[in-house]
């Protein structure tokens, strides 16, 4: 599981509806595309489906989604090509003067063809190198 916190010089109500603009996040992710497929009575995403590139690796995958007032959200993968597992957490916490510590949890497994192509790929390269 990988964790990560910042502080942002915002307050956790403006960086919560950025992260509840899940379409939005193609500007600042590795996002493609995103769609919101079902919501939640209160507007916010409860299910997406999400287009994403990491180099050679391309996947089409769907996350549900649990919100937890203005502090929290919360994904699970429902089904993915590449990745097997994706589990993450955004929890925002008021830190006084405007600022927010925002930290994220996130947890993926891929599937094994993809970790066989990857090291199939990197003997080769070391192959190609040493000769």
């Amino acid at each position: 599981m990988a964790v990560g916190e910042i502080d942002i010089a915002a307050r956790p109500r403006a960086i919560m509806e950025i992260l509840a603009d899940l379409p939005g996040t193609v500007e600042w992710s590795a996002a493609s595309s995103v769609d919101v497929l079902e919501r939640h009575p209160d507007g916010r995403p409860a299910v997406a489906s999400w287009s994403e590139s990491y180099g050679p690796i391309r996947d089409r995958f769907v996350l549900s989604y649990e919100w937890e007032g203005g502090s929290e959200d919360r994904w699970h993968l429902r089904e993915g090509r590449v990745l097997k597992k994706e589990a993450g957490r955004y929890r925002l916490a008021d830190a006084g003067g405007g600022v927010t510590s925002a930290e994220l949890e996130l947890e993926f497994g891929i599937t094994d063809a993809v970790i066989d192509t990857l090291e199939h790929t990197l003997a080769d390269i070391r192959t190609n190198e040493t000769l």
